[in-house]
């Protein structure tokens, strides 16, 4: 890894960099496999770090670490924290081509001058923002959100096509992630919500990579699932669906 002075980031297939006066970089990330090893502790940046980004200073402050390990939060974090809420549909025709409407919501974004969202999924297209709450600007450029003067309290929301449904055999999987939030070389709290409608009449939920446990719920309705975490390092998530009959 390259070091650079002030990298900040957090994270979902796409890739968010906050850029902070002068390059200082926040990033929201995705798409690698599922892991799940040995936690570190739990830490939010201190008041000490985040002075050191608005600084001059080179060096920055110690401070303890999670490489990317994923652990659960059982119980949320006193501080907000950014959570992505992102909602897919599937219909009948996305069984032919793979191709979904999803509708991706960032919420508590760091208060900052500059911050870039650009998207990674292999295919994207039709991305526009359809909300936009507490950001002096916000536009799309190709495949990534430019925004500047970001105020506490915000909101963004944006909607595209994407192609993340896979045929596998009799059955189909919905891939995405790793979601992320990372500060310098570590990774900090995170909350994630994951919303899939689908034709009931032609698919039935399966088998949900990584299985509910304190930090990670998963809640069935009839053409619905609902997946929500709170997590430090990097998740990923796969829903396996089949037929119903």
């Amino acid at each position: 890894m390259i070091w650079q002075p002030r990298r900040l980031s957090i994270s979902p297939p796409n890739h968010y960099a906050q850029r902070m006066i002068p390059h200082r970089i926040v990033d929201l990330a995705g798409m690698l496999l599922f892991t799940l090893s040995f936690p570190l502790p739990a830490a939010e940046p201190s008041e000490e770090q985040l002075r050191w980004l608005e600084s001059d200073e080179l060096t920055p402050p110690e401070f303890q670490l999670n490489m990317g390990e994923l652990e659960f939060l059982a119980s949320p974090p006193d501080k907000p924290v950014p959570h992505s809420d992102n909602t897919f549909w599937i219909e009948p025709g996305t069984l032919q081509n793979g191709w979904l409407k999803l509708r991706q919501c960032h919420e508590n974004l760091d208060p900052v001058p500059e911050l870039e969202v650009t998207y990674q999924y292999r295919q994207m297209r039709d991305l526009k923002i359809v909300e936009n709450h507490n950001i002096g600007h916000a536009e799309v450029i190709a495949n990534s959100v430019q925004m500047s003067d970001l105020q506490r309290g915000n909101r963004l929301c944006v909607e595209a096509q994407i192609q993340v449904l896979y045929r596998e055999g009799d059955h189909f999987k919905l891939i995405n992630g790793p979601y992320h939030r990372r500060f310098l070389d570590g990774y900090y709290p995170y909350h994630v919500t994951l919303r899939v409608h689908y034709p009931a009449e032609l698919l039935a939920a399966g088998a949900v990579q990584p299985a509910a446990r304190p930090g990670l719920t998963i809640q069935r309705q009839t053409g619905k699932l609902t997946i929500e975490a709170w997590f430090e390092g990097r998740l990923m998530t796969e829903v396996i669906f089949h037929s119903p009959h």
